[in-house]
């Protein structure tokens, strides 16, 4: 077929304003004003020139407790997270039995993630970005929740190839790609 067709005109993404809710979500203050983790130096490795880390602990205490830190709070230029897909199953290791359970969905799996980001976005620098490993169990919720967490400017691109089914999320400068491989 044949004919013409105009673009349409794009609105400002600050007239599409929207929050995601549900009955579990909590504030932001909430989330900044839980329970810490108590800290404490089990070894060092490399030059010690540079502040890296090796923590072992609930990530939820650890993030409250990094943000606080005025040598991280702010700092972070690079964040990759590979967090459970919402399977559904439970994942077994050959030398520990259970290596953790991934039955987590809907409103209670994105309000554990929702925690994480809000965290994540206190400690990251203004250039910085963040990744997320996720495969097309979440992803699309995860996007929209990034988008309201990180305030999201721009929907940048999707990416697709043919190989393993795996999606990843990115954040930079506020831009946000959602890269999916099949």
């Amino acid at each position: 077929a044949t004919g013409s067709y105009s673009e349409v005109p794009r609105l400002p993404y600050e007239d599409t304003d929207f929050e995601i809710n549900y009955k579990t979500k909590a504030s932001e203050q909430e989330i900044l004003d839980g329970e810490r983790a108590r800290l404490r130096l089990q070894n060092t490795y490399g030059n010690l020139k540079h502040d890296n880390r090796l923590i072992a602990g609930d990530n939820l205490k650890v993030l409250r407790t990094l943000s606080d830190d005025p040598t991280v709070s702010g700092k972070v230029r690079l964040i990759y997270i590979d967090p459970p897909y919402a399977t559904g199953f439970r994942f077994q290791s050959t030398t520990v039995g259970v290596a953790y359970d991934d039955v987590d969905r809907g409103a209670t799996y994105l309000e554990v993630f929702r925690k994480r980001l809000v965290l994540l976005r206190e400690l990251m620098s203004s250039d910085g970005s963040i990744y997320v490993h996720l495969d097309v169990n979440m992803i699309f919720p995860v996007k929209l929740l990034m988008d309201e967490v990180f305030e999201i400017e721009e929907h940048t691109s999707e990416l697709q190839s043919r190989r393993n089914l795996v999606c990843r999320l990115l954040l930079e400068k506020k831009k946000l790609a959602a890269l999916i491989t099949r």
